[in-house]
């Protein structure tokens, strides 16, 4: 692709009122170029989504979505850094491109004096606007090389789907909020903030980790949030929830890809942690075996300070480690590959090409983990791609499930569609199929009521 033949789409964060369509050549466009073919640049998604659906515009086909590309970029396991990876050159690329006015979420840098008023604001957007598709467009120009164009596509056509997803909210219960105890009242107030007309709104961001997971807030975000509180949502009468969800998805992509037989045996027919339990007299607590199971299979060894944070004796803690060790040989050995390859190269990276640096300080654990919820979130990401080709939008996304919501008599036929796409896409991607489990509501029944059957 020429690189002077991309547009750019400038918005103004401050007011998600203003967007200006420009090209390498300074050229302005009307809005009528948005249904084309064209590829155009932007920073953030789900901004523009916003700023497109106020003005009853259809967001792009073809997007980059340079607050993605950039991050990626610049994705490096850090134990001092891990979770600052998209602050990492930002401020670099502002002060490259001599744009000190525009920050890069497209917001304008104001003296405090200015910053509450929504007048300078409205008569600046505009401008605001322009100066940040500038700015894209020079970015691009700098970086182009560095991104693959058609996996960059591929990334913000699944952000534009989450995006879609956050806009369609899910229900609650707004009178049964609004009666809360003293305790859940700040929680409350903090959903009741994203709260319009009867749904709630809270955003999930796209590839928010350096695995490329989803993120969502944990302090209003109806899957995130502790279970209690999600009583406040329901949906009306006739309609239900759904929740589909990966069971102990991560053992499974672990024995898949490690190629571990007795793994592999163990997840398709068997209970992992109830295993490891069985492993000791008498036997342990099965949610004690769940948290070392997992421990063990990023890498935890049985160090003093380990010991200490399980809670256990240490003999049964180097016994049990000894058994997984032993039990899981071929999984052991692939960790090591992926340690090995990992600093040989200096990065990791998947299928669809989301990547992660590894410098001298990049935790082993971090390195073993990533494969792992990697694969995890590429699995998430094409079952969402491929509900959407049927027209089967969620509402909720959580790490390895799917919050769906419709009318009754129509959640058989759905639970059967959606289950068969993430058994296909799991199949597709490791070889197995994950296992699945399906949580179906009944009318009017909480979240919580579903996702504590």
């Amino acid at each position: 692709m020429d690189i002077n033949s991309i547009k750019s789409i400038g918005t103004c964060a401050n007011t998600l009122s203003s967007f200006v369509i420009v090209d390498a050549n300074g050229t302005n466009y009307h809005h009528n170029v948005l249904s084309s073919q064209d590829t155009f640049l932007c920073f953030d998604i789900g901004a523009l989504h916003q700023t497109l659906s106020k003005a009853d515009l259809p967001i792009p086909v073809n997007l980059i979505d340079l607050k993605s590309e950039f991050g990626l970029l610049n994705n490096i396991i850090d134990k001092q850094a891990e979770f600052s990876w998209l602050k990492l050159s930002l401020n670099e690329m502002v002060l490259a491109t001599k744009v000190d006015t525009v920050a890069p979420d497209a917001s304008l840098w104001l003296h405090p004096c200015l910053e509450s008023s929504a007048k300078y604001l409205a008569n600046q957007s505009a401008e605001i606007a322009l100066r940040h598709a500038n700015w894209l467009i020079q970015l691009w120009q700098e970086y182009h090389q560095a991104i693959s164009i058609e996996q960059a596509v591929n990334r913000a056509h699944y952000s534009k789907l989450v995006s879609q997803i956050s806009m369609q909210g899910i229900p609650v219960d707004v009178s049964a909020i609004k009666q809360v105890t003293a305790i859940e009242a700040p929680v409350a107030r903090n959903i009741l903030s994203y709260v319009d007309g009867g749904r709630c709104y809270c955003p999930i961001a796209s590839f928010g980790t350096i695995t490329g997971r989803n993120t969502t807030s944990s302090s209003a975000y109806p899957l995130s949030i502790k279970s209690d509180y999600r009583k406040w949502f329901k949906p009306a009468k006739g309609r239900c929830f759904l929740h589909l969800d990966y069971h102990r998805a991560e053992i499974g992509i672990a024995a898949a890809e490690s190629q571990d037989k007795n793994l592999l045996d163990l997840y398709l027919n068997g209970d992992p942690y109830l295993w490891l339990a069985n492993q000791c007299t008498p036997v342990m607590e099965l949610k004690k075996a769940k948290r070392l199971f997992i421990a063990f299979q990023y890498g935890a060894t049985p160090t003093q300070a380990f010991v200490r944070k399980m809670s256990l004796p240490e003999r049964i803690i180097q016994h049990l480690y000894s058994i997984h060790q032993a039990h899981f040989k071929r999984y052991w050995s692939w960790t090591e590959t992926v340690i090995e390859d990992a600093c040989f190269d200096g990065c990791l990276t998947i299928s669809d090409g989301w990547r992660v640096g590894i410098t001298p300080k990049s935790s082993v654990l971090s390195m073993v983990n990533f494969p792992i919820q990697a694969m995890g979130a590429l699995i998430l990401r094409d079952v969402v791609h491929q509900l959407g080709e049927q027209n089967i939008l969620p509402i909720g996304l959580n790490h390895d499930a799917v919050l769906l919501e419709c009318a009754c008599e129509e959640a058989t036929e759905l639970v059967h569609k959606t289950k068969v796409v993430m058994e296909g896409v799991s199949q597709n991607l490791l070889g197995i199929a994950l296992k699945v489990s399906v949580d179906i509501g009944q009318s009017g029944q909480t979240l919580l009521e579903v996702l504590e059957k």
